[in-house]
Protein backbone atom coordinates (compact mmCIF):
# COMPACT_ATOMS: atom_id res chain seq x y z
CA UNK A 1 0.00 0.00 0.00
CA UNK A 2 1.57 3.58 -1.14
CA UNK A 3 2.00 5.88 1.93
CA UNK A 4 -0.11 9.61 1.75
CA UNK A 5 2.06 11.88 0.36
CA UNK A 6 0.77 14.46 3.64
CA UNK A 7 1.63 11.13 6.18
CA UNK A 8 5.34 10.65 4.66
CA UNK A 9 6.81 13.36 2.47
CA UNK A 10 9.70 12.86 0.90
CA UNK A 11 12.34 12.69 2.47
CA UNK A 12 13.95 16.14 4.85
CA UNK A 13 10.38 17.66 4.03
CA UNK A 14 8.03 18.31 6.15
CA UNK A 15 3.67 18.87 5.54
CA UNK A 16 1.66 21.46 6.93
CA UNK A 17 -2.25 21.58 6.34
CA UNK A 18 -5.01 19.77 6.06
CA UNK A 19 -4.74 15.58 6.25
CA UNK A 20 -6.38 15.72 2.76
CA UNK A 21 -3.93 17.18 0.34
CA UNK A 22 -7.62 18.46 -1.89
CA UNK A 23 -8.21 20.86 1.41
CA UNK A 24 -5.00 22.60 0.81
CA UNK A 25 -1.51 22.74 2.34
CA UNK A 26 1.91 23.41 1.87
CA UNK A 27 5.11 21.08 1.89
CA UNK A 28 8.44 22.61 2.94
CA UNK A 29 12.37 22.32 3.29
CA UNK A 30 14.28 24.59 5.10
CA UNK A 31 17.74 25.15 3.77
CA UNK A 32 21.36 25.99 5.39
CA UNK A 33 20.98 29.03 3.38
CA UNK A 34 18.40 31.35 4.98
CA UNK A 35 15.51 30.38 3.34
CA UNK A 36 13.25 27.72 3.13
CA UNK A 37 11.77 25.77 -0.20
CA UNK A 38 8.06 25.80 -0.44
CA UNK A 39 5.29 23.51 -2.57
CA UNK A 40 1.85 25.00 -1.72
CA UNK A 41 -1.19 23.16 -2.91
CA UNK A 42 -4.27 25.73 -2.20
CA UNK A 43 -8.14 25.01 -3.71
CA UNK A 44 -9.46 27.09 -6.70
CA UNK A 45 -13.17 26.82 -4.49
CA UNK A 46 -11.36 28.62 -2.08
CA UNK A 47 -11.86 31.60 -3.77
CA UNK A 48 -15.26 30.78 -5.43
CA UNK A 49 -13.98 28.93 -8.66
CA UNK A 50 -13.95 25.24 -9.39
CA UNK A 51 -13.95 22.19 -7.04
CA UNK A 52 -12.12 20.18 -8.30
CA UNK A 53 -8.78 22.22 -9.30
CA UNK A 54 -5.72 23.94 -7.26
CA UNK A 55 -3.28 26.08 -7.64
CA UNK A 56 0.57 24.29 -7.27
CA UNK A 57 3.26 26.70 -6.53
CA UNK A 58 7.02 26.27 -5.95
CA UNK A 59 8.59 28.83 -4.34
CA UNK A 60 10.46 29.86 -1.56
CA UNK A 61 10.31 31.61 2.59
CA UNK A 62 13.17 33.63 3.69
CA UNK A 63 13.93 32.50 7.20
CA UNK A 64 16.26 35.15 8.25
CA UNK A 65 14.47 37.95 9.22
CA UNK A 66 14.49 40.95 11.40
CA UNK A 67 13.44 39.79 15.41
CA UNK A 68 10.37 41.88 15.26
CA UNK A 69 9.02 40.63 11.88
CA UNK A 70 9.66 36.75 13.24
CA UNK A 71 7.69 38.14 16.86
CA UNK A 72 5.04 39.34 14.27
CA UNK A 73 4.95 35.94 12.45
CA UNK A 74 4.60 34.12 15.45
CA UNK A 75 2.12 36.55 17.52
CA UNK A 76 0.01 35.87 14.46
CA UNK A 77 0.00 32.10 14.57
CA UNK A 78 -0.64 32.22 18.26
CA UNK A 79 2.44 30.79 19.24
CA UNK A 80 3.90 30.86 22.41
CA UNK A 81 7.04 28.48 23.53
CA UNK A 82 10.58 27.47 21.87
CA UNK A 83 10.97 28.37 18.07
CA UNK A 84 11.87 25.23 16.44
CA UNK A 85 13.03 25.36 12.53
CA UNK A 86 9.50 23.99 12.31
CA UNK A 87 7.74 26.83 13.63
CA UNK A 88 9.84 29.61 12.63
CA UNK A 89 9.06 28.29 8.51
CA UNK A 90 5.34 28.18 9.68
CA UNK A 91 4.81 31.15 11.19
CA UNK A 92 6.89 32.89 8.00
CA UNK A 93 4.45 31.43 5.76
CA UNK A 94 1.36 32.04 7.71
CA UNK A 95 2.38 35.58 7.93
CA UNK A 96 4.48 36.62 4.76
CA UNK A 97 3.51 34.26 2.53
CA UNK A 98 5.85 32.19 -0.45
CA UNK A 99 7.48 33.71 -3.27
CA UNK A 100 6.76 31.97 -5.96
CA UNK A 101 9.02 30.45 -8.98
CA UNK A 102 6.81 28.55 -10.80
CA UNK A 103 2.70 27.54 -10.56
CA UNK A 104 0.36 25.71 -12.60
CA UNK A 105 -3.55 25.55 -12.70
CA UNK A 106 -4.38 21.54 -12.21
CA UNK A 107 -7.58 20.66 -12.92
CA UNK A 108 -8.90 16.89 -12.39
CA UNK A 109 -12.07 15.77 -14.82
CA UNK A 110 -14.54 17.81 -16.49
CA UNK A 111 -15.47 21.55 -15.83
CA UNK A 112 -17.34 22.50 -13.11
CA UNK A 113 -20.73 23.44 -14.37
CA UNK A 114 -21.55 25.16 -10.65
CA UNK A 115 -18.59 26.83 -9.98
CA UNK A 116 -19.60 30.55 -9.30
CA UNK A 117 -16.15 31.77 -11.08
CA UNK A 118 -13.67 29.70 -13.46
CA UNK A 119 -10.08 29.87 -13.38
CA UNK A 120 -8.86 28.31 -16.26
CA UNK A 121 -6.32 25.27 -15.87
CA UNK A 122 -2.72 25.51 -17.19
CA UNK A 123 -3.18 21.28 -16.56
CA UNK A 124 -6.14 19.61 -17.49
CA UNK A 125 -5.95 15.38 -15.93
CA UNK A 126 -8.87 12.69 -16.33
CA UNK A 127 -11.08 11.96 -13.65
CA UNK A 128 -9.36 9.40 -12.73
CA UNK A 129 -6.06 10.80 -11.98
CA UNK A 130 -5.27 12.17 -8.08
CA UNK A 131 -4.22 15.08 -6.66
CA UNK A 132 -1.35 13.63 -4.76
CA UNK A 133 0.00 11.70 -7.66
CA UNK A 134 -0.09 15.22 -9.64
CA UNK A 135 1.82 16.62 -7.14
CA UNK A 136 4.47 13.55 -6.62
CA UNK A 137 5.57 14.20 -10.03
CA UNK A 138 4.97 18.06 -10.52
CA UNK A 139 7.37 18.95 -7.61
CA UNK A 140 11.09 19.40 -7.84
CA UNK A 141 11.56 17.30 -4.22
CA UNK A 142 15.22 18.28 -4.86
Amino acid sequence: MKKELTYKPPKGWNYCGDISLECGGYFYKASEWGYADVIEVLPCSDAGCQGNAWWVSQGSVTLEVSDETLNSALSFIGFSGEVTDNVRVEALVAYCGVESDCQDVVQIGPDDAYAREFVEPSIRLGANATLENFVRKWANWA
